[in-house]
């Protein structure tokens, strides 16, 4: 029997299946995202929208905003909106999936935690919004927004690797506790057989 989320967490833990159900929302919005990417590489001969250009310097996001086209520009403007809305729904994924991980390991887990994923998904609209104003701002905010854009990148890549090492960390708790618990079982039932014999 799981212990109660209650006492190792916040009020709510998830159940299986709407983390899952979070999880295939997720991945469904991720997959909206490769039309859009293939529609602007044709517009620009190949090249990644900014923001999946993990090395991207700012002399090299002003050299590619003079490639930008109006089909270029709309592609871009249509993933920008996209993307708007999967950082806050990766977030939720990430936040109910450490929750239910927590549920299964004994953890109890700080609610302040809950802010790292939120954390990465606000370095991500910063980003975004440096981005698009680069693309519609004047030459004078252009270079400014450029700046912002990429330390938001920078910021986000690293809310992101955090994030990713704690999931790690409460699943390899998770599966550990599991495992204990198994060989617990394993054990008892041995000795129950070995009374009865």
């Amino acid at each position: 029997m799981l212990p109660d989320c209650n006492d190792y967490g916040p009020n709510y833990c998830p159940s299986g299946r709407q983390l899952a159900a979070v999880w295939l929302s997720t991945f469904a919005l991720a997959a909206a995202f490769w039309p859009l990417i293939a529609g602007y590489q044709d517009a620009t001969r190949g090249l990644l929208p900014f923001d999946l250009q993990a090395s991207l310097t700012a002399a090299e996001l002003q050299h590619q905003l003079t490639l930008l086209s109006v089909q270029s520009r709309y592609y871009y403007g249509a993933f920008a909106a996209l993307d708007f809305l999967f950082p806050p729904t990766l977030a939720v994924a990430i936040g109910l999936l450490w929750l239910y991980l927590a549920r299964w390991s004994g953890l109890r887990l700080p609610p302040a935690l809950l802010f790292l994923p939120a954390s990465s998904a606000l370095c991500d609209w910063c980003e975004n919004i440096g981005y698009l104003t680069t693309i519609i701002g004047t030459q004078n905010h252009a270079a400014a927004a450029a700046h912002w854009a990429l330390a938001a990148r920078d910021a986000k890549q690293l809310a992101l690797l955090i994030n990713l090492a704690a999931t790690l960390a409460l699943l390899a708790r998770s599966l550990s506790r599991s495992l204990s618990r198994a060989l617990s079982r394993n054990r008892a039932r041995r000795r129950v057989a070995r009374t009865r014999k």
